[in-house]
């Protein structure tokens, strides 16, 4: 039973970050599950499996309301879910006592790149000026 209060209490605390921030519900979501002992791999496929519905359901309406650059979306498309696919089969065939420390470690840092932006106000990555090409 503890494992289900774990899981809401980890959910409803990234919830807040995410819908505060407009960002940060993974890091969140698996940094409380892992300090509250969940394992790795298990917080990892809990966060995936909550982000799935949401974010499918936020890019939909994206789409709906043509906030979509279709040739930007077609550029990035096929290497996301190459890395995705690739980042998976790493994660399955590596012991947990080796991803230990590189999981903590990304989870740091895009906790410090979170609180820089947010915190601090510092922008990592400069907004494009109008008439300007994403890239």
């Amino acid at each position: 039973m503890w494992i289900v209060a774990a899981f809401a209490l980890a959910g409803g605390l990234a919830q807040l970050v995410g819908g505060t921030l407009g960002m940060g519900f993974g890091v969140t979501s698996a940094t409380a599950l892992l300090f509250m002992g969940v394992a790795q791999v298990t917080a990892s496929a809990a966060t995936h499996a909550a982000k799935l519905p949401t974010t499918l359901i936020s890019g939909l309406s994206h789409w709906r309301v043509g906030n979509v650059d279709t040739a930007v979306l077609l550029r990035v498309a096929l290497p996301g879910a190459v890395g995705g696919f690739l980042g998976a089969v790493v994660l399955t065939n590596i012991s947990l006592a080796s991803s230990k420390p590189w999981m903590s470690g990304l989870l740091v840092f895009f906790g410090l790149v979170i609180f820089a932006r947010f915190g601090l106000g510092i922008r990592l990555i400069s907004t494009p000026q109008a008439g300007h090409t994403a890239r």
